[in-house]
């Protein structure tokens, strides 16, 4: 009766092996985690068929044991070794044990489920924080190596700058020299003077001003009416003032020591004072001169005057000493073309025979003849220019005003450059036997002498 029983043991068993075997073969797929946990419950599957065959059996065997004879039931109560509980309690035990099981199967199954549910939105977190990270370090090399690209690209183009302005340097005087030798001009021409001294006017605001043979300074002061002279060393030696003056704008010394001083307001426009302001009889025709400007004494006493009264335009008159007219000049088709230009100053230069007259407002400089008869012309760089002087070399110099400087032109009007820049609304420029360049520094109380 044994030998039958384990037989069908064996079999129930190897059945429920290969049942597990086939189950745990279509689940191989899972990750590690789930056929952890499916082990698990095919342990309790397994042990769960073992409780119905063993409970099946037990059926049979119940059958068999309550027909058989007291000895029989004595000796397989002995064999399976139990003799107080019954089937029902233990198969219930063993009922109870595994629905205890199945549930904490399934709750580490919905745990695992919910891992596995979250686990997408953890990963994107987890993506989008490193692809941030990586980001700001991709950035931070980038802009590293940029900074150290940068460091080094303005190094060679700090070298290559350095390189190309000593390269335009030399270029730029060879061609000047080159210029200069094809010109005739002289180097030494090209250097801008420099500041010597000043010739001081106290509370004065020099206007215009002349100097005589001797190296005596007239200084017009337009604001107070007056005029101050001033020896060679800069002292002042005296102040003097005239009724007749009422808005005079330039002034002129003859070979004598006599000073003419033009006023466009006042009558006559053109006045003759003896050095200490007593005034001298002069004719001069205020019918002639109408608007006058500008003044200047050649060494023959002949005297030039810009009006801007002319039934054409500006002109200019030529006087001697006396107040003779001699001839105007000035009033040409060309300069008529140009829209007649207004004359503000004039100069000769004696050595080139040559008269050069300033329109300021115009850009403008024309240049004549002693005759009057107009050699050209040429636009300057300056803006309302108030005065023109001759250098002892040809070049002319114009009082830049609005500029504040002194601009310097070949006798071709090629620009050269300018010069004291330091100099606050100047209207007149001199220069002397020395090649001194004296230039009126109105709102600083000045004369400033440039060698």
């Amino acid at each position: 009766m044994k030998k039958p029983i384990r037989t069908l043991f064996v079999i129930l068993l190897l059945m429920s092996l290969a049942s597990i075997t086939h189950a745990q073969g279509d689940r191989r797929k899972w990750n590690s985690h789930v056929e952890k946990q499916q082990k698990t419950y095919y342990e309790h599957f397994k042990q769960h068929i073992h409780q119905k065959i063993v409970q099946y059996q037990l059926r049979s065997l119940k059958l068999k044991f309550d027909k058989s004879l007291p000895e029989a039931r004595q000796l397989f109560l002995e064999y399976i070794g139990t003799t107080g509980s019954s089937n029902e309690e233990q198969i219930q035990a063993l009922r109870d044990q595994y629905e205890h099981q199945i549930a904490e199967l399934n709750a580490s199954v919905a745990s695992l489920q919910q891992s596995l549910d979250a686990l997408p939105a953890q990963l994107n977190a987890q993506c989008d924080t490193r692809l941030a990270e990586a980001q700001l370090e991709c950035q931070a090399t980038t802009q590293q190596k940029l900074n150290e690209l940068s460091l080094a690209h303005e190094s060679e183009l700090a070298n290559l700058t350095t390189q190309l302005n000593a390269a335009c340097d030399d270029r730029l005087e060879q061609a000047y020299m080159e210029w200069q030798a094809s010109s005739g001009c002289d180097p030494q021409d090209a250097v801008p003077p420099e500041q010597i001294g000043a010739l001081s006017t106290g509370y004065s605001y020099p206007h215009a001003f002349d100097m005589d043979d001797a190296g005596n300074f007239f200084v017009l002061d337009r604001d107070a009416l007056s005029v101050i002279q001033f020896d060679a060393s800069g002292a002042q030696l005296s102040r003097w003032s005239s009724f007749t003056l009422n808005d005079p704008l330039d002034i002129a010394v003859d070979s004598n020591g006599s000073i003419y001083v033009v006023d466009s307001s006042a009558s006559p426009p053109l006045q003759k004072f003896e050095a200490n302001g007593a005034p001298l009889p002069f004719v001069s025709d205020s019918t002639i001169i109408s608007s006058p400007l500008g003044l200047y004494i050649d060494s023959n006493d002949t005297i030039y005057v810009t009006d801007k009264g002319g039934d054409n335009g500006s002109r200019i008159l030529k006087f001697d000493s006396q107040g003779n007219l001699l001839g105007t000049f000035g009033e040409t088709p060309e300069l008529a073309a140009l829209g007649h230009p207004e004359f503000t100053d004039v100069v000769v230069d004696e050595n080139n025979q040559v008269v050069y007259v300033l329109a300021g407002s115009s850009n403008l400089i024309a240049k004549f003849d002693l005759s009057g008869n107009q050699l050209g012309s040429w636009e300057g760089l300056f803006i309302n220019a108030n005065g023109i002087a001759v250098a002892e070399n040809g070049d002319v110099l114009v009082v830049d005003t609005d500029n504040y400087q002194v601009d310097q032109y070949d006798a071709n009007g090629n620009y050269k450059f300018s010069f004291a820049e330091d100099i606050f609304l100047p209207y007149k420029v001199l220069v002397d036997a020395s090649g001194k360049v004296y230039v009126t520094d109105t709102w600083n109380n000045q004369v400033k002498i440039y060698q």
